[in-house]
């Protein structure tokens, strides 16, 4: 959300919505191949700057910290985090994932050295300097990037994470969902205890989940072609659907007329 925009992300494409209609598209602003950052005017869609990050620094996702002007974290399928300042175009710091993830050096069975270490999922917490992070091997961990600190650490089962989300009605909740289709629901109160886990929330992998501010609710969106939206009916019950949209989840391979 942007005002009364709406942007989505497509492919390489980003979309901006007013109203349910397009207004403006402009390419993903991590590039192609995620060896750079591109910073973009979002009223006209003209470039402003381009940067270069070092070899060895594949971006994956991208998060503007609450407070910290000018400034974005870049997350890496090496599993390092950098904080830009993308007005001066300087990096600030780098966080190394020795420190992000408790055993960066342990590769998944059959996949190359670092491939578990990759971040695949970065979020704003309600704390000011806190983020969650989301690894393909399934680790979370709730971070304090000014004093650049593990603040607890989670593993998920069933898969790397997709998408993480801090519960935003004052319940102290970490949503994260799996490329299984799972969505776990931890305790930072208890030092991160997990709390439910719904398997098979989706049929495939979660592609998105946000919590709906001020209420006890989360939407979630998968490959299977779905969205879904969960209700809480108290801070520590299980989640429970409320309500879908869904479509076939994949090719379609016979149709009928219906009726007479």
């Amino acid at each position: 959300m942007d005002g009364d925009a709406v942007w989505a992300a497509s492919s390489t494409l980003l979309l901006k919505y007013i109203r349910g209609k397009e207004v403006l598209r402009i390419e993903n602003p991590l590039g192609k191949q995620g060896d750079r950052m591109l910073t973009w005017e979002t009223s006209t869609g003209s470039l402003q700057s381009t940067i270069e990050f070092e070899k060895g620094f594949t971006a994956t996702s991208i998060l503007h910290p609450a407070t910290y002007l000018n400034k974005v974290i870049i997350a890496s399928n090496e599993g390092d985090l950098e904080l830009w300042n993308i007005q001066s175009q300087k990096r600030i710091f780098k966080f190394a994932c020795s420190k992000l993830l408790s055993a960066p050096s342990v590769p998944l069975l059959g996949k190359k050295p670092g491939h578990s270490s990759a971040i695949t999922a970065l979020t704003q917490s309600p704390a000011i300097d806190v983020v969650g992070i989301g690894f393909t091997s399934g680790e979370i961990s709730v971070y304090d990037v000014r004093a650049d600190e593990q603040l607890m650490r989670m593993h998920m089962e069933g898969g790397g994470i997709r998408a993480l989300g801090f519960r935003g009605d004052g319940q102290p909740i970490l949503a994260s969902a799996s490329s299984a289709g799972h969505i776990a629901l931890w305790d930072l109160n208890a030092g991160g205890r997990l709390l439910h886990m719904v398997r098979g929330a989706h049929d495939g992998a979660i592609s998105a989940l946000e919590w709906v501010p001020g209420q006890p609710l989360l939407i979630t969106s998968g490959e299977d072609n779905s969205v879904k939206q969960w209700v809480f009916d108290s801070p520590t019950a299980a989640p429970r659907l409320l309500k879908f949209r869904s479509g076939h989840h994949s090719p379609p391979h016979l149709i009928r007329y219906y009726g007479r």
